[in-house]
């Protein structure tokens, strides 16, 4: 490790050292003490598992979209990419610095940027395939629950619901029906028209027609 990575380690763990102290200001210790004293280890253990299992099988996800095209990665780079994830997710506002994050981390590995681009969109998209399977069979199992104790608010979780398989629909619309998509997309701004001056319009239409095509050409590398 270089001196200045050890001085941005060493700043890091002191602010993280400082956040925890100041929040800890009003913590009753003796409590602590006593849940830490009475806590079962056993399902902290199952959990720190988990913890792990889940970084290792998204480093072997990172892997395997990187060696597709016959490039190669070491399990170690690979396992590198949510670790710094985890770290940058953490340390800046509404996690936006994950995915940055990630793209210098695989470049750094080696992995051309725009093939990194491409691995960290297909990665993106598995990520929300899974989560959408574990939404799906929490609604199942405990939805009846949570519209017991909280009411109307439980329709919030089926509009979440929708907003995140729209989501992934219109992801794998980009990807596997381009054209479909742009005139979805075109007739959608049309709409937005009628409410919209002209100028506007044309300037979202732009947009959107550079966004679609960037993504279907990061999805096709």
């Amino acid at each position: 490790m270089s001196r200045g990575n050890k001085i941005a380690a060493l700043v890091m763990v002191l602010l993280g050292v400082g956040i925890f102290a100041f929040e800890m200001r009003t913590v009753n210790l003796r409590a602590v003490g006593h849940s830490l004293a009475t806590m079962n280890l056993w399902w902290l253990l199952a959990g720190l598992l988990v913890m792990i299992s889940s970084w290792v099988v998204e480093s072997y996800v990172v892997r395997m979209f990187v060696e597709h095209d016959g490039e190669r990665l070491s399990f170690k780079s690979a396992f590198r990419v949510p670790l710094v994830e985890q770290l940058f997710n953490n340390i800046t506002p509404f996690a936006s610095g994950g995915q940055p994050a990630q793209l210098v981390a695989l470049m750094q590995a080696g992995v051309e940027g725009g093939r990194a681009s491409s691995v960290l969109l297909m990665k993106f998209i598995v990520y929300q395939f899974m989560v959408l399977i574990n939404f799906v069979f929490t609604l199942i199992v405990g939805f009846n629950q949570v519209a017991s104790r909280f009411g109307a608010l439980s329709l919030l979780i089926v509009f979440g619901f929708v907003i995140h398989v729209t989501v992934i629909i219109g992801l794998l619309l980009v990807m596997y029906y381009y054209r479909f998509t742009k005139k979805l997309v075109a007739w959608f701004v049309h709409i937005a028209g009628w409410f919209i001056s002209a100028e506007r319009q044309t300037r979202l239409q732009t947009k959107m027609d550079e966004k679609i095509d960037t993504f279907y050409a990061e999805s096709c590398t």
